[in-house]
């Protein structure tokens, strides 16, 4: 996600308990014997792994509470349902029930006595199209009215907000949930935020020792290859910023994150 540039010391300073444990004698600790020198110091190494895991990784515990997509679907789908039917009581609300809506709105109190007469000149709102299908003065008695009480204005805006709001609950279900959840989802989301921590630390990386962020293939002299520099960073950092004893896949990892970042170029 996009972020606005920060100091070193807001992340320093920053309390979010996700990134506590991000300080820089645990920096320190975690690039002991590491073979490439830094001009930067810890201080400015802790502040960037802060704000690349605030940005990419977050919280895992997050991700362990979270339902899933299809649970939160349709919880979002029972809340558009209600509503869907309180726009139907609404839309059959007698001619009784507006009349004590009306007569609340502070009738003897107007803050300007409306022009009969006068047109509302006016695009129908969502309130208006609810009730297209009511006599011809319902409607326009209503918009004359708010023309000269305030609080019967503001309680059309309430009744078109309640009525626009089902659509705008689904419309955000249908975008952001509108997948179902594959059996391990979550497995699936942590490797995603660790690669989007990869594409962004390596940009850290190559800040502090002027080097590009490369994977090598080379193998040592019993077959295992030498992934170099980078990797081996980033595996110190990640272990050590994301509290897991391995990262998963380290050599594949890296080079998805290396494809990502040359994709955003």
């Amino acid at each position: 996600m996009g972020l606005p540039r920060m100091d070193d010391d807001f992340w320093l300073v920053n309390e979010l308990n996700w990134f506590g444990h991000i300080t820089p004698e645990g920096v320190d600790t975690a690039l002991s014997g590491f073979d490439l020198t830094s001009e930067k110091n810890s201080r400015w190494f802790a502040s960037k792994v802060r704000e690349v895991f605030f940005s990419t990784v977050g919280t895992e515990e997050e991700i362990d509470e979270h339902p899933g997509q299809l649970a939160i679907r349709r919880e979002i789908e029972a809340i558009a349902d209600s509503i869907a039917e309180t726009k139907r009581l609404f839309r059959e609300r007698s001619g009784w029930a507006e009349s004590v809506f009306r007569r609340y709105s502070k009738y003897d109190d107007w803050d300007d006595m409306p022009d009969w007469d006068a047109p509302t000149n006016k695009e129908p709102d969502a309130l208006d199209q609810l009730d297209r299908d009511k006599d011809g003065w319902w409607v326009e008695s209503s918009n004359t009215i708010a023309m000269g009480s305030s609080d019967w204005k503001r309680f059309r805006e309430m009744v078109c907000g309640m009525l626009e709001l089902e659509s705008y609950l689904r419309a955000a279900s249908d975008e952001l949930c509108s997948r179902n959840d594959s059996p391990r989802w979550r497995a699936t989301e942590k490797k995603k935020r660790r690669i989007g921590f990869a594409v962004e630390l390596a940009a850290v990386y190559e800040e502090a020792y002027q080097r590009e962020a490369t994977v090598n293939s080379w193998p040592d002299q019993e077959g295992n290859p030498i992934l170099g520099p980078w990797p081996d960073f980033f595996d110190r950092i990640a272990r050590f910023a994301l509290q897991i004893d391995k990262v998963p896949n380290l050599e594949g990892l890296l080079k998805k994150a290396r494809r990502e970042r040359l994709d955003k170029k």
